[in-house]
C-alpha cells in the first residue's frame, strides 16, 4: 500500500498530503532531519523550526490580507508574516505543480470528447443557439469560430476571452472556462500554488500561527500579533498537532528501521509541540 494509509489520514488536507509524500519520496526529509552529532536520537531547535516552516506551509495555510505587509504594524511576540519554504522543498513543489498539472490538463483534453457540444452552444439562460452554421458566409462570424483550434476543453463563451487549453490550469483562471458538460472543474486539480494573489494582483502572505506559536507557546500571542481569534487559534493549533501525530505515527508503522531520522524527528516534534499545546 505504500503511502495510501498516510495520504487518507490526511485527506481533509488534500492536496498538501500529496505534496508531502512527494517530498517524502524525494529525500527531501532525511536531507532536512540530521541529529545533532552522529548517532544521537535529538535534533536541535533549528532543525524542528525548519520542519515546522515546512509543514506550515503545508498544514497551516491561513492567509494574511495584502495590506497588511505595507502597513506598519508593531508585532511583539510573533513574527507573523511566514518564510518562503527551503529552495530545495521550493523547487521539489514547483515540480510536483508542473507534473500534476500536465497530467490533469492531458486528462481535460481527454474527458473533453465526451462534452456535449450542443449545449456548449446554447447560451445558458435563453438556450438561444450561436453555433454560427446558419451564418457561415458571415467573416466576423468565421473569424469568431475560428478562435476555438487549441481550445478542445476550453467553453465556446470563454474562448472569446482568449483563454486557451494552455491556461486552464493556471492559479489566475477561473473555474469556468471548462466546458460545462464534462462535469470537471480545472480547480479539481490536486496543485498546491506556493502563493495566491488578491483581486489587486498583490501577494497574500501566509500567516506564521503555527511556526510562531511552536517558539513562543503563547496564545495570547497569536491573538495580538497573528490576528486570530482565540478560540480560532486554539482550533487550529490542535489540528496542527493532530496532523503532526498522525504524520508520527503513519511514518512509525511504515518505517522498519526503528532509527530512521525522519520518524525520530517527527516523534520528537510532535512531542514537543503536543507539550507546548497542552499548557495554554
Amino acid at each position: 500500500m505504500g503511502f495510501a494509509g498516510l495520504v487518507s489520514h490526511l485527506h481533509y488536507h488534500e492536496p498538501s498530503n500529496l505534496v508531502f509524500v512527494s517530498f517524502l519520496v524525494k529525500g527531501l526529509f532525511h536531507n532536512l532531519c540530521q541529529p545533532t552529532r552522529r548517532g544521537s536520537k535529538c535534533f536541535s531547535q533549528d532543525v524542528m523550526e525548519r520542519l515546522v516552516l515546512v509543514l506550515a506551509h503545508l498544514f497551516g495555510r491561513r492567509y494574511i490580507p495584502a495590506k497588511f505587509q505595507d502597513a506598519n504594524l508593531k508585532f511583539y511576540q510573533s513574527k507573523v508574516f511566514l518564510e518562503d519554504l527551503p529552495e530545495d522543498f521550493k523547487a521539489a513543489l514547483d515540480e510536483y505543480n508542473m507534473n500534476v498539472t500536465k497530467g490533469f490538463a492531458s486528462f481535460l483534453l481527454v474527458v473533453s470528447k465526451l462534452a456535449d457540444m450542443k449545449q456548449e452552444h446554447q447560451l445558458p439562460l435563453s438556450k438561444i443557439d450561436f453555433t454560427g452554421e446558419e451564418c457561415e458566409d458571415s467573416q466576423l462570424v468565421s473569424h469568431l469560430l475560428s478562435c476555438k483550434e487549441g481550445r478542445r476543453a476550453v467553453s465556446p463563451f470563454a474562448c472569446l476571452s482568449g483563454n486557451s487549453d494552455a491556461d486552464l490550469l493556471h492559479p489566475e483562471t477561473p473555474d469556468h472556462v471548462t466546458q460545462c458538460t464534462i462535469g470537471i472543474s480545472n480547480i479539481s486539480a490536486p496543485v498546491l500554488w506556493p502563493q495566491r494573489l488578491d483581486n489587486q494582483g498583490r501577494r497574500m502572505p501566509l500567516n506564521a500561527y503555527a511556526l510562531d506559536f511552536y517558539k513562543h507557546g503563547s496564545l495570547l500571542g497569536l491573538v495580538q500579533d497573528n490576528r486570530i481569534n482565540e478560540g480560532a487559534a486554539y482550533q487550529l493549533l490542535k489540528d496542527f498537532a493532530l496532523t503532526i501525530q498522525s504524520i508520527s505515527i503513519s511514518l512509525r508503522e511504515l518505517c522498519g528501521n526503528e532509527e530512521d531520522n525522519v520518524v525520530l524527528a517527527f516523534e520528537q516534534l510532535s512531542e514537543t509541540f503536543s507539550e507546548k499545546f497542552k499548557k495554554i
